[in-house]
């Protein structure tokens, strides 16, 4: 003998099984006890289900579900400094050779001992003077007439400034950023 599925017994106490099909279960049931003490069970444990009181989740537990369902909506102060600290140790770093270069008139001088700050501010005027010579050579092929314009200090501050922004967001791109995906 072939018992009912559970599909069948769960839509018959639904009242959801069409007609059709209605008849050769209620058919089967009239002959199948154990059939019959599965429909009683299911429809004492719906009975139950309706009457028990329902309680409120707490607080916490709606908190923790809602931040794993929708996590970018709750960032915390931290969460945004640790997702921002490539730039901010880039802006750190500009900052302090901007003003190193405009504090200490001197830095551009040579000295018998160069110090590191030294080697660092030497490697990037020689990067300034590359990049100044590039682009008076484009500015004489773009102009057929005049000379181009000539720097000045504060010009050449900017531009090493420019250069260093430069370089320090391709830093950020290719290594702090990774280094903070990795500690996560």
């Amino acid at each position: 003998m072939n018992h009912l599925t559970t599909r069948e017994i769960l839509q018959y106490v639904d009242g959801t099984i069409l007609n059709g099909e209605r008849t050769s279960v209620v058919s089967h049931l009239e002959v199948c006890p154990r059939c019959g003490k599965e429909v009683e069970f299911q429809r004492a444990l719906g009975r139950i289900a309706r009457q028990a009181a329902l309680e409120a989740a707490p607080e916490q537990l709606k908190g923790r579900v809602m931040e794993r369902v929708a996590p970018g909506k709750q960032h915390l102060w931290f969460q945004k400094i640790i997702d921002n600290l490539g730039s901010l140790f880039a802006m750190i770093i500009v900052l302090g050779i901007f003003g190193y270069a405009l504090l200490t008139p001197t830095a551009w001088k040579s000295t018998d001992q160069p110090t590191v700050i030294t080697n660092v501010l030497k490697t990037y005027s020689d990067l300034y003077g590359q990049a100044k010579q590039y682009l008076k050579t484009e500015s004489t092929k773009l102009q057929s007439t005049g000379t181009p314009s000539s720097w000045t200090g504060s010009n050449r501050l900017i531009a090493l400034t420019l250069l260093s922004l430069v370089i320090l967001i391709a830093i950020d791109g290719l290594v702090l950023r990774k280094i903070t995906k990795l500690r996560l």
